[in-house]
């Protein structure tokens, strides 16, 4: 009973515009009645090309022409399928511009529900103009090209059709412009006494060590050419299973089929920049944060891996891109295994630095070690420091650690902090350097939660040590 009854009050509240109403009324449905066609393909057009443009940034590695079909190919049949229930609605409901309503409304909403790709208002506010813009464009040159329409219509297209066009460059040219940010104009300078300028070299400035780089890995990778065939040597994969046991069904078999291993079998993959020369010399491992899995970004710490190499570290960018989210979705509480792995690579360059007749045969320093990492990477590299001082994994303790490192420095920019937890418990950290960078314009850590870790970090042993937060 319900059904009809509320057949009969939508048909009650709608009687007007499905008559037409008022001489205005009906006006404006002649209007629309007589321009839907092009309204259709405004709204339709503004939709696929957002989503055209949205699927060139799916970065699913597979082929990125590939990506764009996909994405067009979901996007006309959510304009189908929502055309189809337009029209069902219709049917139900009432009699009024059957077409107006199943293309123009539903390519409308099919854009707006793309907006996730975009997140938020932006994304909203973004297809809603787009498919006004060019909705309007149709609607108004379609009525101005229809000759036995009256001639009022046909102005009232043009009036339309010249509005639309002047938005659309309107548009077009705010894209271009490169834009402000209010919050940096609002800043003001520091007033205070001039700082005097230290007496020390500029440890800016590259320092004396010819530098050299390599990569390692499995030698097998499938996605990475860098860390297949063309490694200098190899590693060996390591278990990550027990930390990941969630990890499972459908994801976990995209991933595998993706990458070509699973969480048994996860490689350590590193970019090395070391400097010529007998060493020892200190060690560095830096790691990336969470973005696209297949938008690889641990080649984009070379500028800093080539000038720490040249001043006498061995510096090595890690990667852990195949722990990132992807367009399948990502792994849960993976924040645990990002430090894990650094301390299963500080194993390897343990066994390399101990193993005759290897390039890296005695170049080590671990008892002089510093971890370096950004975003889920900054958090990542505190887990690491507090995993090296237990002897078992606090969730399981079966898992046994063996790692001890002299990890002596943490370096986190702009981090997370407590998308891990043990227990509901923040990561402790004790007895190491720590600095904490936050920028003002990081893209996704918008506050300082670093400074939660900061004033964690505690000092026990009596030795000399610092923490600074900037």
């Amino acid at each position: 009973m319900a059904f009809p009854r509320l057949s009969r009050l939508l048909s009650t509240l709608w009687k007007p515009l499905r008559r037409g109403g008022s001489a205005t009324g009906r006006s404006v449905a002649t209007f629309l009645r007589a321009g839907w066609p092009g309204l259709a393909l405004g709204s339709l057009g503004a939709t696929l090309g957002f989503a055209g443009y949205m699927g060139a940034f799916l970065r699913t590695g597979l082929w990125r022409p590939l990506d764009v079909v996909a994405a067009l190919g979901l996007a006309a049949l959510a304009v189908s399928l929502t055309a189809l229930l337009m029209l069902l609605l219709r049917l139900m409901f009432c009699r009024w511009s059957p077409r107006f309503l199943a293309w123009g409304l539903g390519a409308f909403l099919c854009g707006a529900g793309s907006v996730a790709g975009m997140g938020g208002g932006v994304g909203f506010q973004m297809v809603a103009t787009l498919a006004l813009l060019l909705g309007g464009l149709g609607l108004g040159l379609t009525v101005a090209l229809r000759r036995k329409l009256h001639l009022g219509y046909r102005i009232a297209g043009g009036v339309l059709l010249v509005a639309a066009l002047v938005g659309s460059l309107a548009l077009v040219r705010w894209l271009r412009s490169p834009g402000q940010d209010p919050n940096l104009a609002t800043q003001v300078a520091a007033i205070g006494p001039a700082v005097p300028p230290l007496d020390l070299p500029d440890p800016g400035q590259r320092g004396p060590y010819p530098v050299q780089s390599l990569t390692y890995g499995s030698g097998t990778d499938q996605r990475r050419p860098e860390y297949g065939a063309a490694v200098a040597f190899r590693s060996a994969a390591v278990d990550a299973s027990p930390f990941l046991k969630s990890h499972k069904g459908w994801k976990e078999k995209v991933r595998r089929w993706y990458w070509g291993f699973g969480k048994e079998a996860f490689p350590l993959n590193g970019r090395v920049w070391h400097p010529a020369g007998p060493g020892p010399f200190p060690l560095v491992l830096c790691v990336h944060g969470n973005h696209t899995a297949q938008d690889f970004s641990d080649p984009g710490y070379a500028y800093l891996g080539e000038h720490l190499a040249s001043r006498g570290f061995v510096f090595v960018s890690v990667d852990e891109n195949f722990l990132n989210g992807s367009w399948e979705g990502g792994i849960a509480r993976e924040n645990a295994v990002r430090g894990w792995l650094l301390l299963k690579h500080l194993e390897a360059w343990r066994q390399w630095n101990g193993q005759p007749g290897h390039p890296f045969q005695g170049k080590v320093d671990l008892d002089r070690v510093a971890l370096i990492g950004h975003s889920r990477g900054g958090e990542a590299v505190a887990i690491a420091a507090a995993y090296n001082r237990l002897a078992r994994w606090p969730e399981d303790g079966t898992q046994a650690f063996r790692f001890g490192f002299g990890i002596r420095a943490v370096v986190a920019i702009a981090p997370i902090d407590g998308q891990y937890e043990t227990s509901d418990v923040p990561t402790p950290v004790r007895d190491v350097d720590y600095l904490v960078l936050q920028g003002s314009h990081d893209a996704d850590v918008s506050f300082f939660a670093g400074q939660r870790t900061y004033r964690r970090v505690a000092f026990t042993d009596g030795q000399p040590r610092f923490k600074a937060a900037l």
